[in-house]
């Protein structure tokens, strides 16, 4: 699996790359690492793991998880195939 984060990254940086310029991806992953009740940088390990980056971000959030940020925390850890399946088939009705 290809990885776009590494080691060496600052918790910035992993901001920047994981958001890919997408403002509503960055509003959940600065929610996520502000909310000291879960672990944000293993959220961010586990979204980098399965390739949900930029704008997937933001829809796995809203659309996905109803803006429930321990929902989808939740579902990351548990690598909801449910959501992974709904992002999957939008990204292909927008031709990606």
């Amino acid at each position: 699996m290809v990885h776009i984060l590494n080691e060496k990254d600052s918790t910035l940086e992993a901001v920047v790359k994981m958001a890919q310029g997408n403002p509503g991806a960055i509003n959940v992953l600065m929610q996520l690492l502000k909310d000291e009740s879960i672990n944000g940088a293993l959220a961010i390990y586990w979204m980098d793991e399965l390739k949900i980056r930029g704008w997937r971000i933001w829809f796995a959030f809203k659309d996905c998880c109803n803006q429930d940020l321990y929902k989808l925390y939740n579902s990351l850890l548990n690598q909801d195939k449910d959501m992974i399946q709904k992002i999957n088939e939008y990204a292909l009705m927008c031709g990606e």
